[in-house]
């Protein structure tokens, strides 16, 4: 199975909440990444706000890491408004992008393609996911142009 050249984000009242056009046509994605995977940096919070091109090709990844883990889902949310709100006038609306990862923290961040491992595959498992890095809290199968995904 190939890798999608391009994923659909549709916005809605949970994870992409924050999914978007600029008023000078950039796309962006603003989100919160929670660490729970026994990562060297367990228990993280992120917000990351990724801007792309009319191309659909990542620009920039503006990534903050949250000292203090509230669990606050207003705070969060109040939080990710405020990066959005730099931006300008906004739209929120579907978007398509292209999968990325960038390194920050230690950590990737970004929406990576996902394969299973070679044993998974030698026991007849295929499949081909792209998930939210870090934190695996959205997970994009095909058809990646649907705009859905699994939490």
């Amino acid at each position: 199975m190939r890798a999608p050249r391009r994923i659909a984000i549709n916005p809605d009242s949970d994870q992409a909440r924050f999914v978007g056009t600029t008023h000078d046509g950039r796309q962006f994605f603003a989100v919160t990444c929670l660490t729970d995977d026994g990562s060297p940096r367990q228990h993280a919070e992120f917000r990351a706000l990724y801007l792309f091109d009319a191309r659909e090709t990542l620009l920039e990844a503006r990534i903050e890491e949250v000292t203090t883990r509230s669990g606050n889902v207003g705070e969060a949310i109040a939080a990710l408004e405020a990066m959005v709100a730099e931006l300008g006038g906004v739209t929120i609306e579907r978007i398509m992008v292209k999968p990325f990862a960038v390194e920050r923290f230690g950590l990737e961040f970004g929406l990576v393609v996902q394969r299973p491992t070679r044993q998974e595959r030698a026991a007849g498992e295929d499949w081909l996911w792209v998930s939210l890095q870090p934190g695996d809290s959205m997970a994009f199968q095909a058809p990646f142009d649907s705009g859905e995904y699994d939490t």
